[in-house]
């Protein structure tokens, strides 16, 4: 049957330039239209409002951040079995930590300096149910470092993974005093559930 079309896709990601008192609102949405033959198609509309609180230092930083998810489904099912609509609102809560310490230290005959950066990333989302939701662009994420740290394993906008849980990792790097230059990064990290 093929993958859905998008016809059309509006996109909108906004934030303010810069805190209030240390908080950062911001806000994205999403308005697409689902196209394929024989199936249910339908429009999607999707808000997510957010705030985080940024504590930043020069060796650390400290990101809460809380944001809802609403969702809404307007659906046309030629079998007559999806609703017309579905509604959908998750709450997301998410800590973000990292701590900055490095060294000065000599590598391959020149001076450099050696970071080791510690991150702790806490993530609690509830369980919706989100049976009834047609999956017209959701997929799960490879895994990957960088998608440790996300508040969603799926792609897309169609599921949303329940969550309880911390993601820990360690990265170090070598920089080369004189060019400012990585010569290399090492990071390892782990996920552990509080839930299934």
């Amino acid at each position: 049957v093929g993958p859905y079309r998008r016809l059309p896709q509006l996109m909108f990601d906004g934030r303010l330039p810069g805190t209030i008192f240390g908080f950062l609102p911001d806000i994205k949405a999403d308005t697409t239209y689902f196209d394929r033959d024989a199936s249910v198609t339908g429009t999607r509309v999707d808000v997510e409002p957010g705030i985080t609180y940024i504590f930043n230092r020069p060796y650390m930083s400290i990101r809460p951040k809380i944001s809802v998810m609403q969702s809404e489904y307007y659906l046309d099912d030629p079998a007559g079995i999806a609703e017309e609509r579905i509604s959908r609102t998750v709450p997301i809560f998410s800590v973000d930590n990292q701590l900055f310490l490095e060294r000065r230290l000599n590598f391959a005959g020149g001076a450099g300096i050696q970071t080791f950066e510690p991150r702790v990333y806490y993530l609690l989302v509830p369980k919706v149910q989100q049976d009834d939701i047609p999956r017209f662009d959701s997929g799960l994420y490879t895994t990957s470092f960088l998608n440790l740290f996300r508040d969603n394993r799926f792609s897309g906008e169609d599921r949303v993974a329940d969550a309880n849980q911390v993601a820990t990792a360690i990265t170090s790097r070598m920089i080369d005093v004189q060019t400012g230059r990585e010569l290399y990064r090492v990071s390892v990290g782990q996920i552990y559930y509080f839930r299934d």
